[in-house]
């Protein structure tokens, strides 16, 4: 059984199924990491213009930067639904989205779309400097800067369709999820993290995320996030191989697809095999 699938780039999706779309955290519009500390920020029409295509629903895991900003914009243009925490839903107020589109949810809600099932699980964000939880600022739209989008709670989200189960990046959380059938993963976690979390869900297909550089544009190839190193250069880039090394210790049997960035793909929720449609 295959879904289409389409990564926008840190943890942005699109999966189709049966005539229906959802979007999960949509991201597109890119700020250079100098931008993201110092700069505002808003969400350039022109870029969800030319990598959107609309969709049936979008679900939001938490409302950082490189989740939330461009899903207002989304929202708003296609008359979409809008599914994500209360920090979610005030920011897309604050951009104009429509009340009628937004859906507060919380963990063990579900939600219907065509033949996808969602249920929202918690999920736990790695502590980051300058990103903690918090109310948003009484602020202006055009004068937010990337730490304005504050999260108030992190959910992730377990999509049923056809008898198959996606689990998307729950963090450093882990939801009473028993086993899946794709787990999205984020590879810069801990390595101890990475394979409690495989040991638990066993998932036959793995799909590492959130693990590009999201403050270069798309239309540069892809290249891993800068992370500090206590050896040699005072920076590295984030190579995958170390990760699927990882994966094929804990889990042998487990596969791991590495999506090419924007491109429609095909895949087999049961084998992993893979199809790039058009890229």
């Amino acid at each position: 059984m295959s879904i289409a699938i389409r990564w926008l780039g840190v943890a942005g999706y699109e999966i189709g199924f049966a005539g229906k779309q959802i979007l999960i955290d949509p991201y597109v519009t890119r700020y250079s990491n100098w931008h993201l500390f110092f700069g505002t920020v808003c969400s350039n029409p022109a870029l969800v213009e030319r990598y959107i295509r609309g969709g049936d629903a979008i679900f939001v895991s938490h409302s950082h930067v490189d989740h939330v900003l461009d899903v207002p914009e989304i929202a708003a243009k296609w008359g979409i639904p809008l599914y994500g925490s209360e920090n979610t839903l005030q920011i897309a107020r604050l951009f104009g989205v429509r009340e009628s589109l937004l859906h507060r949810i919380q963990p063990a809600d579900v939600v219907q779309v065509g033949d996808f099932r969602i249920v929202v699980q918690p999920g736990e964000h790695l502590p980051i400097p300058f990103y903690l939880p918090g109310r948003l600022p009484r602020k202006q739209p055009g004068r937010m800067r990337a730490r304005d989008l504050r999260m108030d709670v992190c959910h992730c989200f377990e999509i049923q369709v056809d008898g198959h189960t996606i689990l998307t990046d729950p963090g450093i959380g882990q939801p009473a999820v028993s086993k899946v059938d794709v787990l999205f993963i984020n590879p810069l976690m801990s390595e101890k993290t990475i394979a409690r979390q495989l040991r638990s869900f066993m998932p036959r297909v793995v799909i590492p995320n959130h693990w590009d550089d999201f403050s270069a544009s798309l239309e540069k190839p892809v290249r891993g996030q800068l992370r500090p190193s206590l050896r040699g250069a005072p920076v590295l880039r984030f190579k995958l191989q170390n990760f699927t090394r990882l994966v094929a210790k804990t889990l042998p049997a487990a596969r791991v697809v590495n999506l090419p960035r924007l491109a429609e793909c095909s895949l087999d929720l049961e084998t992993g095999s893979l199809v790039t449609i058009s890229s």
